[in-house]
């Protein structure tokens, strides 16, 4: 009878914990939803340029800033956004926005591998040399190799001589931020010792 009493008991005990979590859950979900709630597609349109924005690397003396501390910044800056993404209340949107939403979270997913996993800044040097053609991967002022037609014109020369006067800073970067450069895409020089 008293170890009766003693399970009854327990069970009453353990009944009352899982209510407590579950309503403190509802009540979590409530202030989620309430602040997030009625967030719709202008509003992940807005976080979408956001993210944008965030992605591309600051400019220093005229060329993308890929050094430690602000790609610090910028994965910082993605976790907000992050976070912000994923509070949003999508279950009410029409299906062709909920998939815009998936396709912003991918777009996040992405930066945040690059940042967790490839940190093209500091292990690839073909990534610095990538930055001096538009479009790979920074979307900013590089040299279009593919369009140059010579002679240039003579209101584009300036613009064109500053592109290249900034080209040694940026390799002058990639010599401090290439602290762990892989192994394959570096080093063939000892490589070509051990044969001789």
């Amino acid at each position: 009878m008293y170890r009766q009493r003693s399970f009854n008991a327990a069970l009453i005990l353990v009944f009352m914990f899982v209510l407590v979590l579950a309503l403190s859950y509802d009540s979590f979900s409530k202030t989620q939803i309430n602040t997030y709630g009625n967030s719709n597609h202008a509003d992940l349109v807005r976080l979408f340029q956001e993210f944008r924005t965030l992605s591309q690397p600051a400019a220093k003396e005229g060329v993308p800033d890929f050094t430690a501390a602000a790609m610090k910044k910028q994965e910082e800056g993605l976790k907000k956004l992050q976070e912000q993404l994923a509070a949003m209340d999508i279950r009410d949107w029409p299906v062709a926005e909920q998939v815009d939403y998936h396709l912003v979270r991918s777009e996040m997913n992405g930066l945040e591998f690059h940042h967790w996993v490839l940190e093209p800044w500091v292990h690839n040097p073909g990534f610095y040399g990538t930055e001096l053609i538009t479009g790979f991967p920074w979307r900013g002022d590089g040299i279009d190799v593919f369009l140059i037609e010579f002679p240039l014109p003579d209101d584009e020369v300036a613009a064109f001589q500053a592109q290249l006067q900034a080209r040694p800073k940026l390799f002058k970067q990639a010599r401090q931020n290439l602290t762990d450069p892989a192994r394959e895409l570096t080093g063939f020089e000892d490589e070509i010792k051990k044969m001789q």
